[in-house]
């Protein structure tokens, strides 16, 4: 899915300053990523068809994917804490697909898609192009519906308040976290 991380990072940086990876952290990866997750306003996931990286283990038919456990990160006493933007291809154009290539995680991922496309708005897409769309108007509404007291305008460059992404892939899940601080 790298052409939708792509697509993703030039849609948002007309809202966002773009961080593409992560520095090296004393800090492990995973709690490193939880943490940024649970420190951001919103939370952008795009499925395709793989499960991606399973920290403890791809055997382990309980363990989470560090994407799914991302997912979860987002939410606080039971509820949607911190809002998810999910957009789900649904084309089978993907280079790895785990339903073909890793069976122990293909239940897991068609769980996870079924899951995240019920819990919350979920964008379905085909082409590059809707995907696009969808993410620019899901940041749009986002921001309307839950920053209003949160965005004050700071100073930096534009002189306005700016989303901070914060990206990565993993392998055809890719997701995002932003923040509605200032640069």
């Amino acid at each position: 899915m790298r052409d939708e991380r792509a697509a993703a990072i030039e849609v948002l940086r007309r809202h966002a300053q773009v961080t593409d990876s992560y520095e090296a952290s004393p800090e492990p990866t995973v709690e490193k990523c939880l943490s940024d997750v649970r420190a951001s306003h919103a939370y952008v996931l795009i499925l395709g068809r793989r499960y991606g990286w399973v920290p403890a283990g791809a055997d382990d038919p309980d363990a989470l994917s560090i994407t799914e456990q991302e997912y979860e990160a987002c939410r606080g006493d039971g509820v949607a804490s911190i809002p998810r933007l999910v957009f789900i291809r649904t084309t089978n154009a993907d280079r790895f697909n785990d339903d073909e290539a890793r069976p122990q995680t293909a239940a897991r991922m068609r769980r996870f898609r079924a899951r995240a496309a019920a819990n919350q708005l979920a964008y379905p897409f085909d082409t590059l192009e809707q995907f696009k769309l969808a993410l620019a108007e899901a940041i749009v509404v986002t921001r309307q519906q839950h920053f209003k007291e949160v965005r004050k305008p700071v100073a930096s460059e534009g002189g306005l308040a700016c989303l901070r992404l914060v990206p990565w892939m993993l392998g055809n899940a890719s997701s995002a976290h932003f923040s509605d601080r200032g640069r």
